[in-house]
């Protein structure tokens, strides 16, 4: 069910491109297994209307909204952020509507409507320091406003309109992080951030930007 430019491929793309930087076989092994975690691209099925999208009003498809999480010049080193998650998610923000769970992209684990299954990669969960350059640094996801309905009777995932309403972003980000012996802090890799900071920003749909500045 992913299209070309579909928001989890860019999360890989993302991934493979801060894993290609580090030097030594170690990162290039960690590299070569993030890569397997991406799902084989379909098109994407038709989306019957029913409850999971009639509900409330959607937004129009050429929508996108893009969460930023900005280090100013100058700020405290260093700042964790995880890049990815257990559900292959953009791991650094979060996003949810009345308490629940928005999910950004398909998940790779479950099975796409009107699509036969397919084989994930092991998610490792690999971390960033975003202010390792000493100076101004931006991470940057774009959303497509579009988000997961289950079918109840199968149990399979389609991607539909987002609802109108009000949304929060929860960017969450640390001082430590945990990495496996021998790995080099400063560059990515697998690894977990320890007593994660997170802070909360409202939005809605019409937003184009959704922002956090740690200075």
């Amino acid at each position: 069910m992913r299209e070309p430019g579909a928001p989890s491929w860019e999360l890989i793309v993302v991934m493979a491109r801060e894993c290609l930087t580090a030097s030594g076989l170690g990162p290039a092994l960690l590299c070569a297994l993030v890569l397997g975690m991406a799902c084989t691209p379909h098109p994407s099925p038709e989306v019957r209307e029913g409850p999971a999208n009639s509900a409330s009003t959607a937004v129009t498809s050429d929508a996108s909204i893009r969460f930023a999480l900005r280090v100013a010049p100058g700020a405290e080193a260093p700042l964790y952020i995880v890049l990815n998650d257990e559900y292959s998610q953009v791991g650094w923000v979060k996003v949810f509507r009345e308490g629940k769970r928005v999910f950004l992209s398909e998940r790779c684990e479950i099975e796409n409507c009107g699509e036969p299954p397919v084989v994930c990669g092991m998610a490792f969960r690999m971390i960033r320091n975003l202010a390792a350059a000493g100076g101004e640094e931006t991470i940057e996801f774009e959303w497509d406003v579009e988000t997961s309905a289950i079918d109840e009777s199968s149990g399979c995932e389609a991607r539909v309109p987002a609802p109108d309403g009000a949304y929060v972003a929860r960017f969450c980000h640390s001082r430590e992080a945990e990495f496996d012996e021998g790995v080099d802090p400063g560059h990515t890799a697998a690894g977990r951030l320890i007593e994660s900071t997170c802070v909360e920003r409202p939005f809605t749909l019409a937003d184009g930007l959704v922002e956090l500045v740690i200075d």
